[in-house]
């Protein structure tokens, strides 16, 4: 029956209307409700906008007696019984023509406005993707109550309606928990970020939130301050202790960079369910604690947690972050017997795990025995190459994968160009980018600066020019390759010139852009020009990074200003052991080794802890100041005292400090007891300082041993 008139020009889809089911003169097709009930599955599905299902399921389940009182007097409640199951399971099975079906007999035998049928109807028609349908249902109940309301905002969200359910739940008359959880949800799939909190602020002047609105709300908290507050809230109503909502937690808090909130929540959750152990070990994996991955990894099987294809993953980045490959063979072993190893992603997961061992072959295999491969996995494969130099292998691959069919796109062109780093590699680095012209991507500006740096490092600075002239769009990056293209070049005053043009077309210089120019500076030597760079950096206190001004102190050095060199370390708030090195270094580069020791000394005092570095600079310093003694109580102070090993650099340096002062047979003695085989340079220092003293017959045997090496 009409339950009202059609407007003309209205064109709100709950406007009522004409219904297709009871406007028909036809006869109901006979249902057969044995073979529907026969062949009905059970299973629900899963995605996260149909989280609410069970919810709404309970929402259509008014009692029975009211239904009748309410929707249809005379209808027998075994007929309703019998209705509402059979419609239950259309719904669950998707059984859309058999439940029109159902419709069709539900009207005919007078039970159109029997509420609890509309509702549970309308749960089906969304649940099918019958968005009109639904809407007749809902427009045609003359009795709606919350529930129907919620129902039919559900069936909009269902079919993709999402306007719709905007105005659905703003003209609903009552609103209960299920309908503002649907909503929050919903405004977050379809990335309203804003309005789901303006919701969720509404919802709790209203409603007690519950374990849905948590989960549906916690994806949006972007910082620590709004995940706390949540946080705060969930603990309020006791749920802090649920599974769920402590993974979703234990991933916001990774996201927002508060790792130790994270570990905090991981050792209190009761109960850790594969997901729980998944998230955690891949929040150790991305903040470059590999090993902890790892030892929970095992702490994981102890507890008789199954792993799955994502605890692989985790692991896989782990042992690629700290360059563990011996943990690395290990997992992918248990990936293979768990039989995971053709699994697309775990596969892509291992050539990007073997690139960065080194490992090309073990990288090939692993992609090799990728049953289906896509773009990703190819490209993996190919930044392997290019990491490692490899441009005439990445440049095969290239052909092979466009042969396979997978034309390569910006991520494939940016690896390929970074494989190309010698002037060797020239050609093929013009090659891709004519391949970058014909596929017209020459505009994307990350490809424009893949090709400024490839024609740097090859040593062609005209064509990197033309590249930059050409470039539509440019960011910070784009000329901060520019100017390094230039020092690398040679072409010094040019970078300097770049630079200025960059300050006047108002980009903003970044710690990247400044070294560049400290380092061509540098190279010109120039005092005058060096002053102007520095007064600019300290005009825009960009001068307080200690990368920046290690590196003024060095231009400072080769521009031979060693009064400047020791006014910017003496006004730097903070002394790391980098600044303490490139000062003891510019001392010693100009013969003031004495100077520099004394700095080495002070260094000491105030508590930095030498390194690597330190020991070769102080190595050196002695050397050139004739201090082989005390080189030698340096060289064993350090080792002993700081627990630096040293290396075959800092055996040869003193080679070099004993040999320089005449000392042949220590140096003998040295070659003999060092811990690891001299090398190619050793020998060399050695020679030089047996023809330097005129010693012919260690000079005869140390040349022989040269000799060997050359062969």
């Amino acid at each position: 029956m009409m339950l009202g008139s059609h407007c003309a020009g209205c064109t709100s889809p709950f406007s009522p209307s004409p219904s297709p089911l009871t406007s028909s003169s036809s006869s109901a097709s006979p249902v057969h409700f044995h073979s529907l009930q026969h062949t009905l599955t059970s299973q629900i599905c899963r995605n996260d906008l149909n989280r609410q299902s069970s919810a709404l399921r309970n929402l259509s389940d008014e009692p029975f007696s009211e239904s009748l009182r309410e929707g249809n007097l005379h209808a027998s409640q075994h007929d309703i019984q019998t209705y509402l199951s059979l419609v239950r399971e259309c719904c669950e099975s998707g059984a859309l023509e058999e439940g029109k079906l159902l419709h069709r007999c539900i009207v005919d035998n007078g039970h159109g406005q029997n509420r609890l049928l509309a509702n549970t109807l309308i749960h089906m028609y969304g649940r099918c993707g019958a968005f009109a349908h639904a809407v007749d249902v809902f427009t045609h109940l003359s009795e709606k109550n919350v529930y129907s309301w919620t129902i039919m905002l559900s069936a909009c969200i269902d079919c993709g309606k999402f306007e719709d359910a905007l105005e659905i739940f703003e003209q609903m008359p009552e609103r209960n928990l299920v309908g503002w959880n649907l909503i929050i949800l919903a405004c977050v799939k379809h990335g309203l970020i804003s309005q789901a909190r303006k919701y969720y602020q509404s919802l709790l002047q209203e409603c007690t939130p519950n374990k849905m609105t948590f989960l549906n709300i916690l994806p949006v908290c972007n910082d620590t301050e709004q995940l706390n507050r949540i946080h705060g809230q969930i603990a309020k109503s006791g749920l802090d202790c649920d599974t769920t909502i402590a993974n979703s937690l234990l991933n916001m808090y990774n996201k927002c960079g508060n790792f130790k909130k994270a570990e905090q929540i991981f050792k209190k959750v009761p109960h850790r369910d594969i997901c729980t152990w998944n998230t955690m070990i891949s929040a150790f994996a991305q903040h470059g604690q590999g090993n902890d991955s790892l030892h929970l990894f095992i702490q994981m099987q102890k507890e008789g947690i199954v792993p799955d294809v994502i605890t692989y993953i985790g692991l896989i980045e782990a042992c690629s972050g700290c360059l563990d490959s011996c943990s690395g063979v290990e997992i992918h072993k248990l990936v293979v017997s768990d039989g995971f190893e053709s699994d697309l992603i775990v596969g892509t997961a291992l050539v990007n795990m073997y690139g960065k061992f080194s490992n090309l072959k073990a990288a090939n295999r692993s992609f090799n025995r990728m049953f289906k491969r896509d773009l990703v996995a190819w490209n993996a494969l190919m930044d392997a190459y290019a990491q490692h130099g490899q441009f005439a292998g990445a440049h095969e691959l290239l052909t092979q994968m466009q042969y396979e069919g997978f034309p390569p796109d910006i991520v494939t062109l940016v690896s390929l160009l970074s494989s190309c780093t010698s002037p060797e590699s020239l050609d093929t680095g013009r090659q891709v980018h004519k391949c970058i012209q014909l596929l017209g991507l020459e505009v994307d500006v990350s490809i424009g600066n893949s090709l400024l740096h490839m024609y740097g490092k090859c040593g062609s600075f005209d064509e990197a020019f033309m590249v930059f002239s050409q470039m539509i769009n440019r960011n910070v990056i784009s000329w901060n390759a520019m100017i390094n293209v230039c020092t690398q070049c040679g072409q010094e005053k040019m970078a300097l010139e770049f630079f200025q043009d960059m300050i006047q077309q108002e980009f903003v210089p970044d710690g990247v852009t400044l070294l560049g120019v400290i380092d061509a500076c540098a190279n010109q030597a120039i005092l005058s020009e060096a002053k102007h760079i520095h007064s600019y950096i300290e005009r825009f206190g960009l001068v307080l990074d200690a990368m920046i001004r290690s590196a003024v102190i060095k231009m400072y050095s080769k521009c031979g200003s060693l009064e400047d060199v020791q006014r910017v370390f003496d006004e730097s708030p903070v002394k790391d052991v980098i600044l303490w090195n490139t000062i003891i270094s510019s001392y010693a580069q100009h013969g003031h080794g004495e100077r520099a020791l004394e700095i080495f000394e002070q260094m000491k005092v105030h508590g930095v802890k030498p390194n690597e570095s330190t020991l070769s600079i102080v190595l050196s310093a002695c050397s050139h100041a004739g201090l082989a003694s005390r080189g030698g109580q340096y060289f064993l102070e350090i080792g002993q005292d700081y627990g630096v090993t040293p290396t075959m650099e800092h055996f040869n340096f003193l080679i070099d400090l004993l040999g320089r002062s005449g000392q042949i047979s220590d140096v003998e003695n040295l070659i003999e007891r060092m811990p690891m085989e001299p090398n190619a340079t050793s020998w060399m220092t050695f020679l030089s300082a047996c023809m330097k003293h005129l010693d012919i017959q260690a000079e005869k045997s140390v040349a022989d041993r040269v000799l060997e090496y050359d062969s």
